[in-house]
């Protein structure tokens, strides 16, 4: 879906979340770029992949919250991530829900996947 919103001429990025201690780049996060490069000059030039690296059983959502500051008008896109653990779920999820309602509300058209 990425790559279908960044053909449009629509801006993406595609989020990777992974633990900190995971020094190298996931396959999938491998994969994604390699298919990047095969895409056409004006495609790659609207869509972006990050990596963001959690400490173990830490929530996601303030690295998060700091890439969609930092790509205000961009698609967000997460593929990949590691969740802290169970207990920490339900919080979690209200998170991702204010964060999606926020972004619902905002005055740019851009989707939270």
């Amino acid at each position: 879906m990425a790559l279908k919103k960044a053909r449009n001429g629509e801006k993406a990025v595609v989020c990777i979340v992974s633990e900190e201690q995971t020094y190298k780049p996931t396959l999938l996060q491998l994969q994604f770029e390699q298919q990047i490069k095969c895409e056409e000059q004006q495609t790659r030039a609207n869509i972006v992949v990050e990596n963001i690296q959690v400490r173990y059983n830490k929530s996601f959502i303030p690295e998060l919250r700091k890439l969609m500051a930092t790509f205000p008008t961009y698609n967000i896109f997460v593929d990949e991530l590691v969740l802290p653990e169970i207990g920490q779920h339900p919080q979690v999820a209200a998170d991702l829900e204010q964060i999606v309602q926020e972004v619902e509300q905002s005055a740019t058209s851009r989707y939270l996947w």
